[in-house]
């Protein structure tokens, strides 16, 4: 495993992960991180199951919109709901409402992390808000042979983006999770998640 760290030139280093020892946390140094999932033809793992969370500078902000799913409320100030729900085919996972909260740090923070829309075998996708669970398809499953998943994390310009890994299961140098991001002015990407094999 190695580590990618953006760069104030524009390039970045980034991590591919593989195997069964769960990584260390991530932080972007961006508004944008962005993860793609490969797998070979033959053995799966479990998969992984990493949270991510954006770290606002200073609002609750906007907490996102969901892929496949619906918001209710335009207004994000301390005291405001936002209520979510998904497109038929899709589940919501998470809480359905949201509250703006002052913090004791004396600034504004959504009380739950955004919820997301996923289908039975959802693999990728961009994820907007404070807050969000990424998982393999089929997690806590095997996820399946030859995948290619890429998500994708927007955050507020200014903010980052942390992501943990709370259980990390590839198919040890076959299988692989690449994470990368970058210096934007106003977008983080997360990750890169790429499983792939050799002959």
């Amino acid at each position: 495993m190695f580590l990618w760290k953006a760069s104030g030139d524009g390039g970045f280093d980034g991590s591919r992960l593989t195997g069964f020892q769960l990584p260390a946390p991530i932080v972007s140094t961006g508004s944008r991180l962005t993860l793609w999932l490969l797998s070979d033809y033959a053995v799966s793992g479990q998969g992984f199951k990493a949270v991510y969370e954006a770290l606002p500078s200073y609002t609750c902000g906007n907490p996102g919109q969901l892929q496949n799913g619906h918001q209710q409320g335009s207004t994000f100030n301390i005291g405001d709901k936002i209520r979510y729900s998904c497109s038929p085919g899709y589940v919501l996972e998470g809480h359905t409402t949201l509250s703006c909260l002052a913090t004791s740090a004396g600034n504004a923070a959504w009380d739950f992390p955004l919820p997301y829309c996923r289908a039975d075998d959802g693999c990728g996708g961009t994820l907007r808000g404070q807050s969000g669970v990424i998982t393999t398809p089929n997690y806590p499953s095997e996820y399946n042979n030859n995948a290619d998943c890429t998500w994708t994390i927007l955050a507020e310009p200014g903010d980052t983006i942390a992501l943990v890994f709370s259980d990390f299961q590839l198919e040890d140098d076959y299988d692989v999770l690449e994470v990368s991001g970058t210096d934007g002015s106003s977008q983080w990407s997360l990750a890169i998640c790429r499983i792939s094999s050799s002959p």
